[in-house]
This record gives C-alpha cells, sequence and structure tokens, in this order.
C-alpha cells in the first residue's frame, strides 16, 4: 500500500471465496457538519481455481480500496497495530 509492502489478513477473501458473499470496504470520515460515509461493493477477480492465488488477488483489490479510501481523508485514518514494519536502522 502506498508503495511499501503492508500485510493484510486473508479473512474477507476466504469467506467470500468459501461463500460467495460480496466483498465491501467502508470508510467513516468527519466533516464541518457530521460524518461521511462511503461504501464500495468490489469487484472481485474472476477465479483461477488456485485459492491461495484468488485470496492473494481479492486482498490486493481489498488494498487498492482502502487506498482510495485513505487518500480522500488521511487525517481520519487509524491503525490500532503495526501496520508496516519500522525502520530499525
Amino acid at each position: 500500500m502506498f508503495g511499501a509492502r503492508r500485510r493484510l489478513p486473508a479473512g474477507p477473501a476466504m469467506l467470500a471465496l468459501s461463500t460467495g458473499a460480496p466483498v465491501v470496504v467502508v470508510g467513516t470520515f468527519e466533516t464541518p457538519t457530521g460524518w461521511h460515509g462511503v461504501v464500495w461493493p468490489l469487484a472481485i477477480p474472476e477465479r483461477t481455481g488456485d485459492r491461495r492465488a484468488d485470496a492473494t488477488a481479492i486482498t490486493q483489490v481489498i488494498a487498492d480500496a482502502f487506498e482510495r479510501l485513505i487518500a480522500m481523508s488521511p487525517p481520519d485514518w487509524h491503525v490500532f497495530e503495526p501496520a508496516w514494519p519500522q525502520d530499525t536502522g
């Protein structure tokens, strides 16, 4: 994400593959008059039959959508765990 490697959980992709459930990303932004929410249904890549590759492709689509949401309002983005490796050098 944003030019750096970022690990994301495969759970949403695996759930979609197992159940056929749609995948959506949601963003919530503070505005001067209140809150604004965005719900984006995602286009899921065609299945290849390789479950791991399919989950990776879906997870990449999710990451791309998160990038777009974060870019809309970076101050509203919060991560409650380490997201990217820290430079220890």
